[in-house]
């Protein structure tokens, strides 16, 4: 009966956690998928949206570096603090609109960044400890999960941007991260405390460094999705003028993701090696990439499968080298190295975007980095280019 009942409770744990993932793919998306209400209401333009995911994907980094101890623990404390940050942005949302209060959403968006980070990084630590075998599946259907949240946002945003604003977004979100935290605290933290094996990322700093190509292609990996999805939005709706058009792009880079990881995710899919993925995935990237800059000229159609074919190729080579290095090298640098690499290229592509006056112009950087992933790739480690 006892071993019964912590059965159904594990299933029940991995449920809530998937669940709880998807959040964090909202959260990631949300900025993106609001971007055109963020800068409204507090009269950015290019360069500073630019910086806000400069300072939120940062922030993550950063979370991923605080992520200390048991990784349950951890757990509690990033959606404890996504809770409380979410809550801090609707209110400055209320008091401090305009220009007068970018500083202030600036500093919350670095505090946001930092409390997705924790959470993701523990829980991904928390699933991979207690998945001995599969770990590269287990870790494709995690992110499976997280997609299928960011798959959602672009609809939830605009509904919620046409009825209360950002308020209404970030409000919600805060409120399902609650009943999160309350779930953690009660019983994960528990479990975790009873000496469930869990992967922390004090015996990662241990391992040996990360060569610096391998560090390169992450951030290259992870720097173009989160420019992608954070700026084709916005960049659709200046090319065609409507926001059903750019939710429908946004949608469909998402859709992409969604799909590629749910395949990359069965065991049929063992057959085909991480490596030969790795391959596959950076020319599509490239490819799509090439759509998209191309079609911001020509037509919306061209948005729609430049973003859907960047999606399918870049979504599970994420996951796919977190499997090939957390085994070799440890979690808290390649987490870095990741949240680094996603907050320099929203960055950069903001940054051009505001020197030249286009976002068109701006995506080119993206475009560059899926360029650079494609010349990296054939000089990456053997087990990272092969199959070993």
């Amino acid at each position: 009966m006892v071993a019964t009942n912590s059965k159904m409770l594990e299933r029940f744990s991995t449920a809530v956690l998937y669940g709880a993932f998807a959040l964090t793919g909202v959260g990631v998306a949300l900025p993106g998928a609001a971007l055109p209400g963020i800068v409204a209401h507090w009269s950015m333009g290019d360069r500073g949206a630019g910086f806000l995911f400069l300072m939120a994907w940062s922030g993550s980094s950063l979370g991923a570096l605080l992520c200390r101890g048991r990784a349950a623990a951890a757990l509690g404390r990033g959606v404890t603090l996504l809770t409380l940050v979410c809550v801090a942005i609707v209110l400055a949302a209320t008091y401090t609109p305009g220009a007068g209060g970018q500083a202030l959403a600036l500093g919350l968006f670095f505090l946001y960044g930092v409390a997705l980070g924790i959470t993701m990084t523990s829980t991904t630590l928390l699933r991979a400890g207690r998945r001995v075998v599969g770990t590269a599946q287990e870790l494709n259907r995690l992110n499976l999960m997280w997609v299928a949240g960011a798959l959602l946002c672009p609809t939830i945003a605009v509904h919620a941007l046409r009825t209360g604003g950002i308020r209404y977004a970030f409000g919600g979100l805060g409120l399902l991260f609650a009943l999160d935290a309350i779930w953690v605290w009660s019983v994960e933290a528990r479990a975790s405390g009873d000496g469930e094996p869990v992967r922390g990322t004090e015996a990662a700093q241990r391992l040996s460094g990360l060569p610096l190509l391998v560090g390169l292609f992450v951030a290259l990996t992870v720097g173009v999705e989160s420019s992608m999805s954070g700026w084709l939005t916005t960049y659709a709706e200046r090319v065609g003028g409507r926001v059903a058009g750019a939710v429908t792009v946004s949608t469909l880079f998402w859709l992409g993701l969604l799909v590629s990881r749910a395949v990359s995710s069965t065991p049929m899919f063992e057959r085909y090696n991480s490596p030969g993925l790795l391959r596959s995935g950076s020319w599509m990237v490239a490819v799509g990439g090439g759509a998209l800059w191309l079609g911001g000229g020509h037509a919306e159609w061209a948005l729609m499968v430049g973003a859907f074919v960047t999606g399918l190729g870049i979504g599970p080579m994420y996951p796919m080298l977190l499997a090939l290095v957390l085994p070799r090298y440890g979690g808290s640098k390649v987490f870095f190295i990741a949240g680094v690499g996603s907050g320099v290229v929203p960055w950069l592509t903001g940054a051009v975007s505001g020197w030249n006056g286009s976002l068109r112009m701006g995506l080119m950087v993206a475009w560059v980095g899926a360029g650079l992933m494609v010349a990296v790739r054939p000089w990456l480690p053997r087990g990272f280019r092969e199959r070993e």
